[in-house]
């Protein structure tokens, strides 16, 4: 009698099948609690207790990948699924642009952002790359780091299909004979237009436009004075809060106007 059933109407393969759901409903929810650690930049062991919660709100989570190793290994897991997406994208794209611009990171240690545009059938795509230390801000490290980062992810092909890099129009980005943009067309053994970031350049022109305004100059002076009083007097930050919590106000701290945070 059991010969006559076709597989997949038996009752072990339906009871199979009923645990794989099971498992993957399980899963579906640890993976969003890893996610949203990952996109918050909150620390692995907070997933612990994005778990007890889910628990508490009587939903089926199992006893098993509840520890922050576990959530470290399901984020390497989204991550290399979304990196996965991108190398396909890269990969049908005829041509790439590449997006750079400097940064610090928690250490105070100089950094590069990358990104890369493309198009897939009219569908354009800026994916972030990746952020890659340098060991000093000048053409050839930060060439170097772009490359090596674009190289680890897609290997030569990005060679093939770059056509342009954009930049905030610095020196030593888009130096003739030693900038940037140069090396790595000298890489890449063709030209690469470069493109000055229009918000830089809008910016370069007001400042240039204006830095004899003695008004102008005065509120420059007056504005980084005041952030500057708040960002280097932890005393100060705490008074400012308590000024606002009197208020009964959502605590502003001031920015810096012009210039890097």
């Amino acid at each position: 009698m059991a010969t006559s059933i076709p597989p997949s109407e038996s009752t072990a393969e339906k009871t199979l099948l009923m645990m794989k759901k099971a498992a993957f409903n399980k899963l579906t929810l640890l993976f969003r609690n890893a996610h949203y650690i990952g996109k918050n930049n909150r620390p692995y062991t907070d997933y612990i207790s994005l778990c007890a919660l889910d628990k508490a709100k009587d939903l089926d989570i199992g006893d098993t990948y509840m520890t922050d190793k576990s959530c470290q290994m399901f984020i390497h897991a989204i991550s290399s699924a979304r990196q996965n997406e991108q190398d396909d994208i890269i990969k049908n794209s005829s041509f790439i642009s590449v997006i750079s611009d400097g940064s610090t990171d928690v250490s105070s240690k100089e950094a590069e952002i990358i990104y890369v545009r493309c198009s897939v059938k009219c569908r354009v795509s800026t994916l972030f790359i990746g952020v890659k230390n340098v060991a000093k801000a000048d053409g050839n490290n930060i060439s170097i780091a772009i490359s090596t980062l674009l190289t680890e992810r897609f290997q030569q092909s990005w060679k093939d299909k770059l056509i342009a890099m954009g930049t905030d129009g610095a020196s030593v980005m888009l130096g003739k004979s030693s900038g940037v943009v140069k090396r790595i067309s000298d890489m890449t053994s063709k030209p690469v237009h470069a493109i000055h970031c229009s918000a830089h350049r809008i910016e370069l022109a007001y400042k240039d436009a204006i830095k004899m305004v003695k008004i102008w100059q005065r509120c420059d002076a007056l504005m980084l004075n005041i952030y500057l009083f708040y960002k280097y007097s932890p005393l100060n930050r705490s008074n400012l809060q308590a000024s606002f919590k009197s208020l009964d106000q959502k605590m502003l701290t001031p920015t810096r106007v012009g210039g890097t945070p």
